[in-house]
């Protein structure tokens, strides 16, 4: 990987094309309301201002290394029948 540097606001943008890119390929009915909330009606104001909030914190946790974006397997719960 490189070292390009983005503000907060344009890696919001970009974990936004990203989302749009996927969901423009397979038309999943939950990315696609992800993007209607996350989307902005005015700079930093996403339709669900909560978004900003939690996209704010995602990038503190990020800057101070707690966010492990490695692969895990996640065991199924036994007892949970969905």
């Amino acid at each position: 990987m490189n070292d390009k540097k983005l503000t907060v606001e344009e890696a919001y943008d970009a974990m936004f094309g990203f989302l749009k890119l996927h969901y423009e390929r397979l038309h999943g009915d939950e990315i696609g309301a992800l993007l209607g909330s996350m989307s902005l009606v005015e700079p930093k104001v996403p339709l669900d201002q909560a978004y900003w909030d939690d996209w704010e914190k995602c990038v503190d946790d990020a800057l101070q290394g707690k966010i492990d974006s490695k692969l895990t397997i996640v065991k199924p719960n036994p007892f949970f029948r969905g």
